[in-house]
This record gives C-alpha cells, structure tokens and sequence, in this order.
C-alpha cells in the first residue's frame, strides 16, 4: 500500500499557533474565495481556522493587500547592512575594545546597541576579558 507523502499545507512554517500568516499563503486564502469556496472549505483545503480564513480575507477587503502591518514601537537605528558592518568586523578582529570597534564601523551607536545586534546574531564578544585580565598561561610563565 503506498502513502501519499505529507500534505504540503502541513510543511508550511506559517502554521504555528500565534504567528501571522505569510503573504503567498494569505493570497491562496483569496483566490479560494474569488472561486466561491466557503471558510470552511477554505479552512479544510489550506489547514488554517476557519476564524484566520476571515480575519484574513477581511483584513485583505479592508486594506486592499495581503501585506503585513508594520509593528508599533520604536523603529531600529539601523539597518541589515549595519548589523552585518558590526557582525563580521567582530568576528574578523574579536579583540578590538568597544571604542575601536566604533571607529571601525563607523557607526554613532551606544554600546549597548552594539552589543544587542551581536547577542541577537548570537554573536559573543568580551573583548575585556583580553584587556583586563591575564591567562592563566600567562601567569605562570611571570613565575
């Protein structure tokens, strides 16, 4: 007896309760119903509530595109382009002090949005432990 494989709507990474709906997946949402298909034949067909098939498809007659809203709160000072400056400058010269790895990048951030971007990229630079303390190989080589 041969299976048919998973369903491919089961694959899709947009399924996790709690997490918005991607646009190609909100724009096969609306041309089942531009084919006459119910929410509930809808909800079947996409494996999605029938409760996220309505928001959806209101949300896309209300606003007239499937794009997503931007997220209230304040913007980031920088871009994709600046994290990456901050992240491969790190990991090229992981010793370089907070100061120096300003200058480097050439970016006006405080320190704490330095470290954010490099914590976020999972990224970890203490550069004072190479500044401030000695290595153990160090140490008994003075003795």
């Amino acid at each position: 007896m041969e299976e048919d494989g998973p369903n491919l709507a089961d694959l899709d990474s947009d399924r996790r309760r709690g997490h918005e709906l991607s646009e190609d997946t909100k724009r096969r949402l609306i041309a089942h119903r531009f084919n006459k298909l119910s929410y509930a034949e809808i909800s079947a067909l996409e494996n999605v509530p029938k409760s996220t098939v309505a928001s959806a498809l209101h949300r896309f007659a209300t606003r007239g595109t499937v794009e997503n809203s931007s997220r209230s709160g304040r913007p980031k000072l920088y871009n994709d382009g600046d994290e990456l400056k901050i992240i491969q400058t790190v990991q090229l010269h992981p010793q370089l002090t907070f100061p120096q790895l300003r200058e480097r990048t050439n970016l006006s951030f405080s320190k704490e949005t330095f470290k954010k971007i490099l914590k976020d990229a999972n990224v970890h630079w203490k550069p004072s432990r190479w500044h401030l303390h000695e290595s153990r190989a160090a140490k008994r080589a003075k003795r």
